[in-house]
């Protein structure tokens, strides 16, 4: 894994950027443990997915919903914290995709 990087987990209680999650930014893999260790996950869907409940694959979901759906917000949300970008609860879904379709040169 690549240091630094961040782990997310459900948000505790109300955020102002009214963001679903919190993220955690770890230096090392010892740092890493001991978050996962403490209920953070190493991605968003993981993290807001309840610990009952398997995480579905993409291939699963393909197979149920299509792949032609747009993404949801917390895809969005969490490919702009891969992708290193700026944005709050204001930024639209429409805006934070095209930050990211930018990001990315397409």
């Amino acid at each position: 894994m690549e240091y630094p990087a961040f782990v997310y987990r459900k948000a505790q209680g109300r955020r102002e950027d009214r963001s679903a999650f919190d993220t955690l930014l770890v230096d090392n893999d010892d740092a890493r443990d001991a978050a996962l260790k403490d209920g953070w996950s190493d991605d968003v869907v993981s993290a807001l997915t309840p610990k009952d409940q398997p995480v579905a694959s993409a291939d699963d979901v393909g197979d149920v919903v299509g792949d032609d759906l747009p993404p949801t917000r917390a895809e969005l949300e969490a490919k702009a914290v891969e992708l290193g970008l700026k944005f709050d609860g204001r930024t639209s879904d429409r805006k934070l995709g095209l930050l990211i379709a930018e990001a990315l040169g397409e």
